[in-house]
């Protein structure tokens, strides 16, 4: 009975200097990316065009009194719709907001 030997295949794969290049770059776009929301949560609208119309933002997320609480209400163009518990108003987070005094 003749003796079967397996033979190894040797896959070659990305370099060091290509892999340390990578993970760099992954650290590097998650930076980027907080420190775009860092600043998104700062001022929450984008705007569209070579200027920037404060009163019409293209897209805002913001938080509005309504009744006794805050709802959290997206903007995107003409379009607003409700998202209290996602974007601008998170539920009892919202009762820590008061609006300034004339006093203050």
């Amino acid at each position: 009975m003749a003796e079967t030997r397996r033979r190894t295949v040797l896959v070659k794969r990305h370099s060091a200097v290509t892999r340390l290049t990578h993970w760099i770059n992954l650290v590097a776009i998650t930076l980027l990316l907080m420190s775009g929301l860092q600043i998104f949560n700062a001022h929450p609208a984008l705007y569209w065009g070579q200027k920037s119309t404060f009163a019409q933002p293209w897209l805002s997320m913001t938080a509005v009194e309504h009744g006794d609480g805050f709802r959290g209400v997206t903007q995107i163009g003409p379009i607003s719709f409700d998202t209290t518990g996602l974007f601008g108003a998170s539920g009892k987070a919202c009762l820590l907001y008061t609006s300034p005094s004339p006093r203050d």
